[in-house]
C-alpha cells in the first residue's frame, strides 16, 4: 500500500511539475504579446518611429509642463506668500525674449498651509487660486 501512495504521490508530483511549466510558457507568451501589442499602439509599423497617439500624448506632457510649476517657500505667511507671488509676476511681465513679439506674462495662486492638510489639500487650493487668477484676466496673482 505504502508504494501505490508513493507512486500516486510522484505521478502527482509530475503532474504539477508539468502544469507549472505549461503556465510559465504561458505566462512568458502573454507578455511577449503584449509587449507586442504595446509596440503596435505607439510606433509606427514601417518608419518604426513614434504614431500619431504617442506624438500627441507627448506633446500633451510637454505643454503641461511648460505651463505650470510650485514654488515653496518655507515659513511664509499668506501675505508674505503674495508678496512673492506679485514679484515672480512682475519680473516674468518684464522680460523681454528674443524673436517673441508678445510679452511673457503669468498667473499665480498662492496657498499657504493650514492644520490637517495634506500635499494634495494644499496644492488643489494653488490651482483652484491660479484658475482665478486666470479667468480673472491673466497676469495676475490669486490667493
Amino acid at each position: 500500500m505504502d508504494l501505490a501512495e508513493d507512486l500516486g504521490v510522484m505521478a502527482a508530483a509530475q503532474q504539477i511539475h508539468r502544469l507549472y511549466a505549461d503556465l510559465r510558457r504561458e505566462r512568458e507568451a502573454l507578455a511577449e504579446a503584449n509587449r507586442r501589442l504595446e509596440r503596435l499602439a505607439h510606433y509606427d509599423p514601417l518608419t518604426q518611429s513614434w504614431n500619431r497617439y504617442s506624438i500627441e500624448r507627448a506633446l500633451d506632457a510637454e505643454i503641461g509642463a511648460a505651463e505650470q510649476f510650485v514654488v515653496m517657500a518655507s515659513h511664509c505667511g499668506l501675505e508674505s506668500g503674495l508678496g512673492l507671488a506679485e514679484r515672480l509676476r512682475a519680473h516674468v511681465a518684464a522680460l523681454s525674449v528674443p524673436g517673441l513679439s508678445r510679452r511673457i506674462t503669468i498667473s499665480i495662486g498662492v496657498a499657504t498651509w493650514q492644520p490637517g492638510d495634506t500635499r494634495k489639500s494644499l496644492l488643489a487650493r494653488a490651482d483652484a487660486a491660479m484658475y482665478r487668477a486666470k479667468h480673472g484676466g491673466r497676469n495676475r496673482v490669486e490667493s
